[in-house]
């Protein structure tokens, strides 16, 4: 068959491209399991350039089934807490979440299988797309044509040519610009078809070479292997993915509630303590002495009657 190749003895051993498309068409083959890898697309861009972003990601939503569209997107700063809870916690500083997607989007500008550029005149004094393009560029040279793509697609005129290291890379879409397409949608028509064609030429490159991989495992072949080539399916690094870092927020009347029980609490610390009525208790050492009486206290007689006032207490023998 066309493609096939021999063994010395005559043994006949299918081509492997068609090998491999029939083990992604047929998942029951038994001994394979290929999953298909979505291709990582990072597009960058100017903060001018965001309406010609938005449109042509309304392009590309459609091919999110096998594409990851990673850009630039931070979230909004953190939230302020409550005024209860801002005079209990003064010193509590709620955490940035976009230090936390700058690293997220770090991890997925090395990651990315294809970089588009949105070229104009305010993208070329940009510091942070220079870094970007560093990072495609050594992708690039690391990894070949065969896994990694960079495009710059022209979103106005400019110098670009001259001023920009992409100058050496392929134009995606029109050759002129997109403002200067007529009509515009045919440009971005342009850019989708030119797509979809190399995200499938990806996919087919980096299934062969995954494929290659657990060849190579299951045969026994400890060879280092180009893994970073590849890259895992998404599932297999959370890390690429931007995470809300946890925050703190509570019910603003809990927090009236702790500030009311506080001013209790401390009002109630405030006020003076009152004295109470002096008790003394006496042991035998602080006992008092008790002097001699002339006539010792006893009990008085059995039914005497009460003396009457003015008259000596002949019940007593006074």
């Amino acid at each position: 068959m066309k493609g096939s190749r021999c063994f010395p003895g005559g043994e006949q051993l299918f081509d492997f491209s068609a090998l491999l498309c029939r083990i992604i068409s047929d998942p029951g083959t038994p001994g394979f399991k290929v999953i298909p890898l979505k291709i990582n697309l990072y597009i960058s861009y100017q903060l001018q350039d965001q309406p010609a972003l938005q449109k042509l990601l309304h392009w590309l939503h459609p091919m999110r089934d096998e594409v990851n569209i990673w850009y630039n997107s931070p979230p909004p700063g953190p939230e302020p807490l409550p005024l209860p809870w801002r005079i209990l916690l003064f010193w509590y500083r709620q955490p940035d979440p976009r230090r936390y997607y700058l690293r997220s989007l770090q991890k997925q500008c090395e990651r990315a299988h294809i970089y588009l550029f949105l070229t104009s005149y305010h993208s070329l004094q940009n510091g942070w797309i220079e870094e970007e393009i560093t990072t495609a560029v050594t992708r690039y040279t690391e990894f070949g044509n065969r896994y990694i793509r960079v495009y710059p697609v022209l979103v106005s005129p400019s110098h670009w040519q001259k001023y920009s290291r992409l100058a050496h890379f392929k134009v995606l879409g029109p050759r002129t610009s997109l403002s200067a397409t007529v009509p515009e949608e045919a440009g971005y028509l342009d850019i989708t078809e030119q797509l979809g064609k190399i995200v499938k030429e990806l996919q087919r490159n980096l299934d062969e070479e995954k494929f290659a991989q657990s060849r190579a495992l299951e045969d026994g072949d400890i060879t280092p292997l180009r893994r970073n080539s590849v890259g895992p399916n998404v599932e297999d690094d959370p890390s690429q993915f931007y995470d809300l870092p946890p925050t703190f927020m509570a019910p603003e009347w809990l927090g009236w509630s702790v500030l009311f029980l506080l001013f209790l609490v401390t009002l109630y610390g405030l006020q003076p303590k009152l004295s109470g009525a002096t008790r003394h208790f006496y042991n035998d050492e602080s006992k008092p002495i008790e002097y001699l009486r002339d006539y010792p206290p006893m009990p008085p007689p059995r039914n005497a009657p009460l003396p009457t006032p003015g008259e000596p207490d002949s019940a007593y023998g006074r």
